[in-house]
């Protein structure tokens, strides 16, 4: 089906967590009563509404131009267009932007990733230090998100950080 001609609507709500743990949010994007995206196959915590909200509506804007939006990152021939050590520190020169994803802090899969997209005249388009609402919890989110933020960017979708 081509997203195009279908009329894309964003859902969030919150999860409920055990023992106390502090809410976090979801998000799905769907058409026609199908779900086409949901943030929970992406390992981004969405830590406020707003948060959940901009991601979907990121997902939508790229699927309304078109663009299909897979969980996985992006490859050429098999191997990854990103430099630098995918597990720790690495980055990518995509069209008229850069990016950087960063282990910071705990386990490599479920711990702190930073990551950030910016102009090629250096203007923050995405950073988690300006918007720590999203934390991407792996390596491979935190470069899908700055991927999908470049592609909204090339396209025009690109809604700024609330």
């Amino acid at each position: 089906m081509n997203e195009r001609s279908a009329t894309l609507s964003v859902e969030v709500e919150p999860l409920e967590r055990p023992k106390g743990r502090a809410r976090l949010w979801k998000c799905v994007v769907s058409t026609d009563g199908r779900e086409v995206f949901a943030s929970r196959t992406v390992a981004i915590r969405l830590r406020e509404e707003r948060a959940a909200r901009w991601l979907g509506e990121l997902v939508a804007g790229l699927m309304t131009e078109g663009l299909s939006v897979p969980t996985a990152v992006h490859t050429r021939d098999g191997v990854s267009a990103w430099e630098g050590d995918l597990d720790d520190d690495c980055w990518l020169d995509a069209g008229h932007c850069s990016a950087h994803a960063e282990w910071m802090d705990g386990p490599r899969r479920g711990g702190v990733w930073y990551c950030s997209v910016r102009d090629r005249d250096g203007t923050i388009l995405f950073s988690t230090v300006d918007f720590r609402d999203i934390q991407p919890k792996s390596g491979v989110a935190a470069r899908w998100l700055c991927e999908h933020v470049i592609q909204a960017s090339e396209v025009g979708t690109l809604r700024p950080r609330p």
